[in-house]
C-alpha cells in the first residue's frame, strides 16, 4: 500500500468481488471514493457505515429504498476505435452525465494500457472508452489501482463504481 500506481489493491477487490458471485448472502459496498493513498483504512468511516447499514437493510430485511451498493461492470463490447462498458446497479444510469470521467485505461492488442477518455452514453448504464493512442482496443481498466484519486463514475444515487478490469493478463506492459 502506498504506491498509487500498484494493482494490489484492485487485485484484492477484484477477487472479494468473485467471491461475492459465489458466496450466498454476501455483500459488498465500493470504498474506493473514501479512501486515503497512504493508509489502508478509510478516513471516512461515516459513509463506509452507512453504505454497510444500508446495505443489511437492503439484503437481509428486504427494504431496497435505501441506496447501498455502487454500479459493477458486467459486459463490454468493442467497436472500431472504442470499448462500451455496460455496468449494472444503476438504476436510473449514471452520474455525473455531462463531467469528464477519470480513471480509465485501455489496451491494444500489445497489453500497454493508456489513460482513456470516457463518457456515459446519453441516459444509460453505458460508458464509451477510447483513447487516440489505441486503435483497436481489446481491454477497459477503470480504477484498477491501489489509489486513485477523483473518483468520477457513480450511479445518479452517488455511490461510487466498482473497479474493474476486462483483462486477466499478468504481464501487462
Amino acid at each position: 500500500y502506498g504506491n498509487s500506481r500498484n494493482i494490489n489493491s484492485a487485485l484484492l477487490q477484484e477477487a472479494q468481488m468473485k467471491a461475492l458471485q459465489t458466496i450466498p448472502n454476501s455483500g459488498m459496498i465500493p470504498t474506493i471514493d473514501v479512501g486515503d493513498e497512504f493508509c489502508i483504512h478509510p478516513p471516512q468511516k461515516n459513509v463506509v457505515g452507512l453504505r454497510l447499514a444500508n446495505l443489511a437493510l437492503t439484503k437481509t430485511y428486504g427494504l431496497h429504498k435505501f441506496p447501498s451498493t455502487g454500479p459493477m461492470m458486467t459486459k463490454v463490447e468493442y467497436s472500431k476505435n472504442k470499448a462500451i462498458v455496460t455496468l449494472d446497479n444503476a438504476p436510473s444510469g449514471l452520474a455525473p452525465g455531462s463531467c469528464e470521467l477519470e480513471g480509465f485505461e485501455i489496451a491494444g492488442a500489445d497489453k500497454k494500457f493508456y489513460p482513456a477518455k470516457a463518457r456515459i452514453a446519453g441516459r444509460t448504464r453505458n460508458v464509451e472508452v477510447w483513447s487516440d493512442q489505441v486503435a483497436q482496443p481489446v481491454a477497459v481498466r477503470y480504477a484498477f489501482r491501489n489509489y486513485v484519486g477523483n473518483i468520477t463514475l457513480r450511479n445518479t444515487l452517488g455511490i461510487a463504481a466498482f473497479p474493474f478490469r476486462t483483462d486477466t493478463w499478468d504481464d501487462v506492459k
